[in-house]
């Protein structure tokens, strides 16, 4: 599960209940999804069934995630006196006439939303605001005893080649040479990854994992971690595993930077929140090239106090900015607002 349908289901799960009542719509067929919905109580409604969904539940107010461009809705709204609400995952302007019916726009990062200003100035009568991925609470719990490990590092997402950066993988032998216990866990290589490490040699100090949407195994995951290191070819647009991580006391080492979306239009930036979520030298580091990646992650592993000190800053600011519960009521403020 990627993090913005992860985002989708926390503010459905967390979001009041005795103030709102929830419905969770997708495209895609559910399968282990649907069962996580069921269980804690949000009915879900996906593909045929989704034509006349907003007169048939009297829906007041739909939140939609999506890339922001033009992406047909899989629902008829001529009939629907509904709000609309976008999470705009990528900055991307929508041209078509659904635009000019959404309410509020919200983007999951400060970084994201100065981009999509920078190339469409605010309109009149609309929200703009920015609202982070959420972190469920339980990624907050003290791990019960503290992880015995060593020299462990991990990075997590979902198993797809853009969310590799190439200092994730070629700072390992550099780093081997001069800290050889080192150890790597995966979750969520892809099979090309794979073979890359196969190619330089390093399989016996890799441990991978399945990609799960058991949110306590992936807090399980990153207590078995001394630092997270973290770069994707494309950026982030917020990056909920770094928030994860943070919140389980992790401190974080990324790369500044991602490629730019290839348009015409909005060739400029590259997607780049993992700065905004990671303070430069207080709750891990930002850096510039494989060089420093691997001289970054060295140091947090020949000093594990300094290590422990970013993690504990790090966990401070995720309960500050990302925890859910603060989180879901600004997202409802915003609702009540545009309801009213």
């Amino acid at each position: 599960m990627g993090g913005t349908e992860k985002a989708a289901l926390n503010w459905c799960k967390y979001l009041d209940r005795n103030r709102f009542n929830n419905y969770f719509a997708t495209i895609n067929p559910f399968n282990k999804r649907r069962l996580f919905c069921e269980s804690i109580g949000l009915q879900v409604f996906s593909g045929e069934n989704l034509e006349n969904l907003p007169e048939k539940l009297n829906i007041d107010l739909i939140h939609l995630h999506r890339a922001g461009e033009d992406e047909p809705l899989p629902f008829s709204l001529s009939e629907s006196k509904a709000v609309l609400v976008e999470t705009n995952i990528f900055a991307l302007r929508d041209h078509s006439n659904l635009h000019e019916k959404i309410s509020a726009h919200l983007f999951m990062s400060q970084t994201a939303m100065e981009k999509y200003l920078h190339f469409y100035p605010k309109e009149k009568n609309k929200i703009y605001d920015y609202l982070y991925n959420p972190v469920a609470p339980h990624f907050f719990e003290i791990s019960e005893k503290e992880t015995s490990n060593t020299g462990v590092i991990g990075r997590a997402s979902r198993s797809d080649n853009f969310k590799w950066g190439w200092e994730s993988i070629y700072f390992l032998p550099l780093v081997i040479e001069k800290y050889p216990a080192l150890k790597y866990k995966i979750l969520g290589a892809t099979p090309e990854v794979k073979n890359l490490f196969a190619k330089l040699a390093m399989e016996s100090y890799i441990e991978y994992f399945s990609q799960s949407n058991d949110e306590k195994k992936m807090k399980d995951f990153y207590h078995q971690l001394n630092v997270f290191a973290h770069s994707a070819e494309i950026g982030e647009t917020f990056g909920s595993v770094i928030a994860e991580a943070m919140a389980c006391g992790l401190p974080v080492v990324t790369v500044r930077g991602g490629r730019a979306i290839n348009s015409e239009e909005e060739n400029i930036f590259a997607d780049n929140a993992q700065e905004e979520l990671v303070d430069q030298g207080i709750t891990g580091f930002v850096t510039n090239n494989l060089q420093e990646f691997s001289e970054s992650i060295l140091n947090l592993l020949k000093n594990p106090d300094l290590a422990k000190k970013m993690g504990k800053a790090g966990r401070e600011k995720a309960l500050k900015y990302y925890h859910v519960s603060e989180l879901t009521k600004k997202l409802a403020k915003i609702y009540l607002e545009l309801l009213e």
